[in-house]
């Protein structure tokens, strides 16, 4: 008998470690971790200072985070990318105004299927997404040579989604497969 009750008292300890494991807030040397892989070290601190959630959030609320950031920086590019599309009057800025926003509508959808991956604990699946919306930004952004109105304030917010993003891939990176 007082073996049986040590054997349970065991596997209980061991269960709620290893469950105990995943919900355990993140430490500020991860998140050092984390933005030193980031694409830009200096945005990713100050975005995690900027955001006082993340005192108290595990990795996977820190990835929910970080793609809910780049879907709402997405949406505010979006938004840009109509306004000077409206002000365009030449056929060469409007033709690159129109094919931003195409990239923007996909890079949309990217993120919002790699929210959905992430209530699905699917972490490859929310890094080919973030991916392929990060790359949907950098085509915008290449295209953007030339044309009027002035994109400055257009390549800022692609910038930020980059910058968003890249810090969601190293954190998706980070999760349980």
């Amino acid at each position: 008998m007082n073996f049986s009750m040590t054997c349970v008292a065991v596997f209980l300890l061991l269960v709620a470690s290893t469950s105990a494991r995943f919900t355990i807030k993140i430490s500020e040397s991860e998140i050092q971790t984390i933005c030193s892989k980031a694409k830009n070290s200096e945005f990713c601190q100050t975005f995690f200072k900027s955001k006082p959630e993340t005192a108290q959030a595990d990795l996977s609320a820190i990835a929910k985070l970080t793609v809910d950031s780049a879907r709402k920086s997405a949406s505010g590019t979006h938004a840009e990318i109509e306004s000077l599309l409206q002000q365009a009057s030449d056929p060469k800025s409007k033709e690159v105004y129109t094919s931003c926003l195409e990239n923007y509508d996909s890079a949309t959808t990217n993120l919002d299927d790699a929210f959905k991956a992430l209530a699905g604990g699917d972490p490859g699946t929310v890094n080919a997404k973030v991916s392929a919306a990060m790359t949907e930004a950098d085509t915008c952004k290449g295209d953007l040579v030339g044309v009027s109105p002035d994109p400055s304030s257009l390549v800022k917010g692609i910038e930020e989604l980059e910058n968003v993003s890249s810090i969601a891939l190293v954190v998706s990176n980070m999760l349980p497969k």
